[in-house]
């Protein structure tokens, strides 16, 4: 670990005028970007944000329904009606380009949609890779902020060999 009486006996930490200099102008770069993109192109963002919240409300409400008809079903003993609900609540047949029109849109449509569940599986399938990588290599040091999969790991209460 850090010997702080040899670090400061070394030296503390020298930076250049020119590197301070260097630091502050990304750190205003990037913020000045995010600033001009939100003052330039708010209209458009702000409309992708209420179609987004419109989706995710619709998708919401079809879920529910399709839980409470497959429920319903298990409840009276038929099970084929139940995962026909369940099938049905992800396959809408709607596509992602419905309600745009631009260029690049209409290129797009003529290449078949990959199905939502190709998504679900590979996070899946992520998931469980990290899962075991954890387990299997304790003292590996990985920086997982997002995910923060240690945690998990923590919750999980998954022994690993020592």
């Amino acid at each position: 670990m850090l010997d702080e009486a040899a670090f400061q006996a070394y030296s503390p930490a020298f930076y250049s005028a020119g590197n301070l200099l260097v630091y502050g102008a990304f750190f205003a770069f990037y913020t000045f970007t995010f600033v001009f993109i939100l003052l330039d192109s708010w209209r458009p963002i702000a409309t992708a944000y209420r179609q987004m919240g419109h989706a995710a409300m619709l998708q919401a409400r079809r879920i529910g329904r399709g839980l409470k008809g497959a429920l319903s079903s298990l409840a009276k003993g038929h099970v084929k009606e139940a995962g026909q609900y369940l099938y049905n609540m992800m396959n809408d047949e709607t596509s992602v380009y419905d309600g745009f029109d631009d260029p690049f849109t209409n290129m797009m449509r003529n290449y078949p949609e990959v199905p939502d569940w190709w998504f679900l599986m590979i996070a899946l399938v992520a998931f469980i890779f990290a899962i075991i990588l954890l387990t299997q290599f304790p003292d590996l040091k990985v920086n997982l902020h997002f995910f923060e999969l240690q945690k998990v790991h923590r919750l999980l209460n998954i022994s690993t060999p020592s």
